[in-house]
């Protein structure tokens, strides 16, 4: 558990201890971040408190929701990870990753590199 500093949010400081995780690498592009229960449990936070770092998270576009109420992964950031999120999004279909990962393959051999 972290120590937690009295003079701000603790869902802001948990944000800010996930993303520096995904900054550096320990939680890489298109992987899961911890679950809500894992969250309660690793910083001993209430789960509403974790639901609210998700948020924010989703918010600023660090992570997405793989499908409605469904797991949260960190988000991609090359042009190709995110085509292939904004299809999936405006389509409605939730891949596996192993569909993601043939998808991607096949957006990057069928054109020149973005």
């Amino acid at each position: 558990m972290i120590e937690f500093e009295r003079d701000r949010p603790i869902w802001i400081q948990v944000a800010e201890t996930l993303t520096a995780r995904i900054e550096s690498g320990q939680y890489p592009p298109r992987h899961l971040i911890p679950s809500e229960v894992q969250m309660v449990q690793e910083f001993g936070i209430a789960r509403g408190t974790a639901r609210k770092v998700v948020a924010y998270l989703r918010e600023r576009g660090v992570v997405y929701t793989g499908c409605p109420g469904g797991d949260v992964y960190v988000e991609a950031r090359d042009q190709v990870e995110n085509l292939k999120l904004t299809f999936e999004r405006l389509s409605g279909v939730c891949l596996s990753p192993e569909e993601s990962a043939a998808f991607v393959a096949a957006v990057r051999s069928d054109h020149a590199p973005l």
